[in-house]
């Protein structure tokens, strides 16, 4: 690579051998206090003698003989090596979710969804899976439950009928991977999304790398005018990430 203040030395040729340690450059006219430099076409001419320094000199037609020194070693480059460790964090953003007194005449909504985090620099993208403690509200006082609905299914819950399911959205800030929420989670309105039930069901996924990929997790309940009356309705959902590297 030439220095960004170059110009390309015009038509210059060589003649004569390094061995004999004489070699005549002639060239086209040149422009004082001009940089020139100039390519070797072939490479394979280029040799590297014995490591060690070499002194010599130069003349042109026009100066007097200068002198110059050079050096040549066994080996000019430089190795560099580093490493990247797998990296990925998940977090949820709270523990509780309080739908309040639910209604007949209303489907009740997460007031405050919760998020599930992603960021990581899995390649191959990353997974999300849910369950839940009671495949559905339970209550231990009326030995009643609020059961989720069609677990594994899409589902839009209606005011007056009993169902119980969770919906999913996504957003990125960036990354290579493209974020695919399970179709049986899909949310985005009003009652709208999947039962969960004891077994860890994929909620969502990626291909690829994240930056802030969040979820937002709205759970959402019915109830009919035959259900048991309690304060105590309550379950856990358990929401589980991985990266795949």
């Amino acid at each position: 690579a030439w220095p960004a203040t170059a110009s390309a030395w015009p038509t210059i040729q060589a003649t004569g051998t390094a061995a004999g340690q004489v070699v005549t450059f002639t060239s086209g006219s040149l422009v004082a206090g001009t940089l020139y430099c100039f390519n070797w076409t072939n490479s394979a001419a280029l040799t590297v003698g014995t490591a060690g320094s070499y002194t010599g000199t130069v003349a042109t037609n026009v100066d007097t003989a200068t002198p110059f020194a050079t050096a040549a070693i066994a080996d000019d480059q430089i190795v560099v090596n580093a490493s990247v460790a797998p990296s990925f964090t998940f977090a949820i953003s709270a523990n509780t979710d309080n739908l309040g007194q639910l209604s007949t005449g209303s489907v009740s909504s997460s007031p405050t969804p919760r998020t599930a985090t992603v960021n990581t620099n899995a390649k191959n993208g990353w997974y999300v899976w849910a369950k839940d403690a009671n495949t559905g509200l339970s209550s231990v006082s009326a030995a009643s439950t609020i059961a989720s609905t069609t677990p594994g299914t899409n589902s839009t819950l209606s005011s007056g009928s009993e169902g119980y399911n969770t919906g999913v959205t996504s957003s990125q800030v960036g990354g290579s991977g493209t974020i695919t929420v399970a179709t049986a989670f899909v949310g985005g309105s009003t009652g709208r999304g999947g039962g969960l039930d004891t077994s860890l069901r994929t909620v969502a996924s990626s291909t690829g790398t994240a930056n802030n990929a969040v979820l937002t997790l709205t759970n959402n309940a019915s109830i009919s005018s035959l259900t048991a009356p309690a304060t105590d309705y309550t379950d856990t959902i358990t929401v589980v990430g991985a990266g795949l590297f």
